[in-house]
């Protein structure tokens, strides 16, 4: 269906609570619209004009209690790239200081990582330990 003007249904971003379920449906819906490489930074970014279709999904899939977070952050939608956006969602509903974010990538990448097979797991072990 990449390519169509469907939408799949996505229930809008609430708290913390619903942060996982919420993340793995945009996940699922944005690869079915083909945005999914957008969102993840595969794809460069904004100069394909895919990214704000992304964006704009990511955007409409959020509560507006959440958007006006977004809002205080400095957030723009004509300069941030999906990707971004993603991440700033991510450090707004779970409240983790976007340094933190950075130096679990940045750390993540310098470890011997066959314990860990993804980023999110590695950063489960982090939050469990």
């Amino acid at each position: 269906m990449a390519g169509t003007s469907y939408i799949p249904p996505v229930e809008k971003l609430q708290s913390t609570n619903d942060w996982e379920a919420w993340k793995q449906t945009i996940k699922i819906n944005a690869r079915i619209l083909g945005l999914w490489k957008f969102i993840n930074g595969k794809v460069p970014q904004p100069i394909d004009p895919n990214n704000l279709k992304a964006t704009e999904f990511l955007i409409n899939s959020l509560l507006i209690k959440i958007r006006v977070k977004l809002d205080q952050k400095g957030f723009n939608s004509d300069t941030i790239t999906s990707k971004n956006l993603f991440t700033l969602i991510q450090t707004t509903v779970l409240k983790a200081p976007e340094e933190d974010m950075f130096n679990v990538i940045l750390d993540f990448n310098k470890i011997d990582r066959r314990a860990f097979t993804t980023l999110n797991a590695y950063v489960s072990a982090l939050t469990k330990g």
